[in-house]
């Protein structure tokens, strides 16, 4: 009996903080519809984050595996798309190691290293910021026919 209650206590609580983050995440839509018309997502298998399992039990790996959940990706994609914004996928494929600036292709540790180092032009910026410049920058550019 009391197990049950736990049981059900526990599923509320997780149905309470999963309702909370897809109303944070509705209202962060709300805020970027009335600030841009369009938003550019990278084009990924978010399965494939899911299902990728770790071969020696890499401490970064299991913490990427929860926040994964945590953070609910698939959650606000789903919420951007259904909001009526225009949602465009940008191939993502090397947005991390490719210099938004000089456009050089950099060889470097992505999972170990936060800062991006063009090792052409020596500009120093956050790697996220940097792939988000670099789709930024493929979604503006005339599209090929």
């Amino acid at each position: 009996k009391q197990d049950l209650h736990l049981w059900r206590w526990e599923a509320n609580l997780r149905d309470k903080v999963l309702g909370r983050r897809r109303e944070l995440y509705r209202l962060f839509t709300v805020r970027m519809r009335r600030r841009y018309r369009s938003v550019v997502l990278e084009k990924m298998d978010l399965r494939r984050f899911a299902t990728h399992r770790s071969q020696d039990g890499d401490p970064q790996h299991v913490a990427g595996v929860r926040n994964r959940f945590r953070a609910g990706v698939s959650t606000l994609r789903r919420i951007l798309t259904e909001s009526g914004m225009a949602v465009s996928l940008a191939d993502s494929r090397y947005t991390t190691v490719r210099c938004h600036g000089c456009g050089h292709m950099n060889d470097f540790d992505q999972a170990t290293m936060l800062l991006f180092e063009c090792q052409g032009c020596h500009k120093v910026v956050d790697q996220d910021e940097n792939a988000a410049r670099n789709l930024l920058a493929a979604q503006l550019q005339p599209q090929e026919v």
